[in-house]
């Protein structure tokens, strides 16, 4: 026994030893290739994902339906079937619904699924408001051909537009443009090109890059998303009369990207707050959508008498 106070060099080593000895038997109880193999498949998984997503991201975005199953004919409105060609060569089709006393011509633009016949009962509510519309089904959707495409839906926006004013003359200043969620977006796109009476926007989102990042946070949305649909940007080079409602409740386009678009927006600028889901919001709140549109179209899109039956 040492009683100078000071540890004994041979005790040391054993219990330096003793140490090495668990961190050994430590090492062997963790299996490093399990978990570098776990590793690289969650690597795979992971960038398989950003693939697919870089590959297939024009279907995450549109699901349209053919099949017309419906047409306003069965709500008591009379309508012309219209064709028409983008300059792309693609056939289009479209129904303009004739109003007597039309204060304005909407130029309409629907959302991401379904077609023309989905949204018959909202084209008869947007009728009751005194204005003629003409709604298109984008490439790919009802009876127009070909397949939807970010570019080749703005080419389908600028294709109807050239109809309204080169086939039926009517003029720029008699027409508003309306586009609903996805519709939203490319009717912006369009109103930059053009000087239309009015724009309105529901439930429309700020950017395709900016609801990827919500539905793939994880995701490097930035570098992989080429779809050129950039509602905020847009709006920023607008000058006519907006309109911007959107939903408090709304379970796809979050409320936050309307008030972003109000905010960026050039005045004359008003927006309609509603409540209900993304695709019954309307419908839910009929009545203040209803007076809020009417308000808006007489302040903005009022005509003189004399041009109402054009």
């Amino acid at each position: 026994m040492n009683y100078s106070g000071q540890i004994n060099p041979c005790l040391s080593c054993v219990s330096t030893l003793n140490y090495g000895r668990k961190l050994n038997r430590l090492d062997n109880k963790v299996d490093w290739s399990r978990i570098l193999t776990w590793l690289v498949i969650l690597a795979g998984v992971y960038f398989g994902l950003v693939a697919l997503i870089y590959l297939f991201q024009n279907r995450f975005i549109y699901h349209p339906e053919s099949r017309i199953w419906r047409t306003p004919a069965d709500v008591g409105l009379e309508y012309e079937r219209v064709e028409f060609s983008a300059s792309d060569g693609v056939q289009l089709s479209g129904w303009f619904i004739p109003h007597e006393e039309a204060r304005a011509v909407m130029l309409y633009f629907h959302g991401n699924a379904g077609n023309l016949a989905d949204r018959v009962e909202f084209l008869s509510l947007l009728h009751t408001l005194n204005i003629s519309i003409f709604g298109i089904d984008f490439r790919g959707y009802g009876e127009s051909e070909g397949t939807p495409t970010p570019r080749g839906t703005l080419k389908d926006a600028e294709a109807a537009w050239e109809y309204l004013v080169e086939k039926r003359d009517i003029p720029p200043d008699r027409i508003v443009i309306y586009g609903r969620s996805l519709g939203g977006t490319i009717a912006s796109w369009l109103a930059t090109r053009h000087e239309p009476k009015a724009l309105i926007l529901g439930s429309t989102f700020t950017s395709a890059a900016d609801m990827a990042k919500e539905m793939f946070p994880f995701i490097p949305v930035d570098f992989l998303i080429n779809i050129p649909y950039k509602t905020r940007e847009y709006l920023q080079q607008i000058h006519c009369p907006v309109l911007i409602s959107h939903s408090t409740q709304d379970d796809v386009v979050p409320f936050y990207h309307g008030e972003e678009l109000f905010q960026v927006a050039n005045e004359p600028k008003e927006f309609l707050e509603l409540r209900g889901a993304h695709d019954d919001v309307v419908f839910t709140s009929r009545e203040t959508y209803i007076q809020g549109m009417g308000a808006f179209l007489s302040k903005y899109a009022e005509q003189p008498k004399h041009l109402q039956n054009r």
